[in-house]
């Protein structure tokens, strides 16, 4: 939900009074089929270029992989504004510490024009609502370290520091890295 403060004036003093107002923008999010694909790529360059990188072939790859092998997870498409706006990916793995199946939220994307609305909120608990209806026990994702309004966007969320760090190590499969 997103408010919108709205100024008023109070007549007895003239003083200015703030109202907030809630405007709820309405929000989906769909199962991308490989038909999607070339949106997919698009908005997953897009998060990248904002990160200065580029995608690679491998990731490219990993998307194509992603949409036609579900066993792996789920990729979705964000409308809003009646428009798409943006992606979200949650990447299925198993856990004995979290009583079974977990996932990644590996990517979340909205477009600039779109940010600041209440939409991100929205996605996260839709695609929570995706999770456990896929019977994931546990939701995970990764912040970088000086991003720090992202990791307080995410704690408002419900998610919390295991006081760990995430650390990985790239493999190689044949002559590529499996990454």
């Amino acid at each position: 939900m997103t408010h919108y403060p709205t100024p008023r004036f109070l007549p007895e003093s003239g003083a200015r009074q703030t109202i907030r107002r809630e405007i709820t923008i309405p929000v989906a999010i769909k199962i991308a089929r490989v038909s999607d694909r070339q949106k997919l790529l698009q908005f997953a360059a897009a998060f990248r270029k904002e990160s200065g990188s580029e995608l690679r072939r491998s990731e490219s790859r990993a998307i194509g992989q992603l949409l036609s092998e579900p066993d792996h997870g789920r990729a979705y498409l964000i409308s809003a504004h009646d428009r798409v706006i943006g992606h979200a990916v949650l990447c299925y793995g198993f856990s004995i510490e979290y009583g079974g199946r977990d996932a990644f939220l590996d990517e979340i994307y909205i477009t600039p024009g779109a940010r600041g609305q209440g939409i991100g909120g929205q996605v996260l608990k839709l695609l929570e609502a995706e999770a456990t209806a896929d019977r994931v026990r546990a939701l995970h994702l990764e912040v970088l370290e000086d991003h720090v309004r992202v990791e307080s966007f995410y704690r408002r969320a419900g998610f919390a520091d295991r006081n760990s760090t995430l650390m990985t190590k790239r493999l190689t499969v044949g002559d590529r890295f499996a990454a």
